[in-house]
């Protein structure tokens, strides 16, 4: 339920059924981190619904996750990150394709949800060949499937946290920058042969007294 805070006349708009066909997470360097989703719902009403609902875009006066707090790395495919990297900018996003079934109806009655596909960008510094850690650093620039960590906070999904994990490979990549040559490259998530892991894993932490909503 969508309500106008600044409306008069009490018309809430009213989807139901709805789901999220697909959601971006990002982030650039000076900003912070955003989240961004698309929602198809089966079908569509206005009325007064008064004020049971949340206000859209209502938010809790806490700070958010700050792209300068963020710690990127990337691992071998389930391990712990091993390798740090700098990121100024990162986009992750999460979709499906949803089959909606109207039956000679103008609400959907069903809907067949599609697979979901992980897909991402990246840039970091470029480095020299097997320059210390940036052997992996290669590895993965050449195609070898790596797990890449995004997170504020700890690794865990402890208080106050958020941990974004993507087992994912490089499909394409360029070199661009000004002062310094960097990797501008797009990723794909893909399951591991053996499924033990997921293309995409997000954890988050929440202090206890700041969902209260008593």
């Amino acid at each position: 339920i969508l309500q106008d805070t600044t409306a008069s006349d009490g018309v809430d708009e009213k989807v139901v059924g709805s789901i999220c066909t697909s959601f971006t997470i990002s982030g650039e360097k000076g900003a912070t981190a955003g989240i961004e989703a698309t929602m198809q719902g089966a079908s569509f009403s206005q009325g007064n619904y008064g004020t049971n609902a949340d206000t859209a875009g209502q938010m809790d006066a806490t700070v958010p996750f700050k792209f300068q707090a963020l710690t990127a790395n990337i691992g071998n495919s389930g391990a712990n990150p091993t390798t740090a990297l700098q990121v100024p900018s990162f986009s992750v996003t999460v979709s499906q394709t949803p089959t909606w079934a109207f039956y000679n109806d103008t609400k959907a009655s069903n809907v067949a949800l599609g697979p979901i596909e992980v897909s991402g960008s990246i840039s970091f510094p470029w480095g020299g060949t097997n320059y210390g850690d940036k052997s992996a650093i290669d590895d993965f620039i050449n195609g070898q499937a790596k797990t890449l960590w995004l997170y504020w906070g700890d690794t865990t999904g402890g208080d106050n946290s958020c941990v974004i994990k993507v087992n994912c490979y490089i499909t394409d990549y360029s070199l661009g920058g000004d002062n310094e040559i960097m990797v501008e490259a797009t990723l794909t998530g893909i399951a591991s042969s053996d499924g033990s892991q997921y293309p995409i894993e997000i954890q988050t932490g929440y202090d206890s007294t700041k969902l209260d909503r008593s």
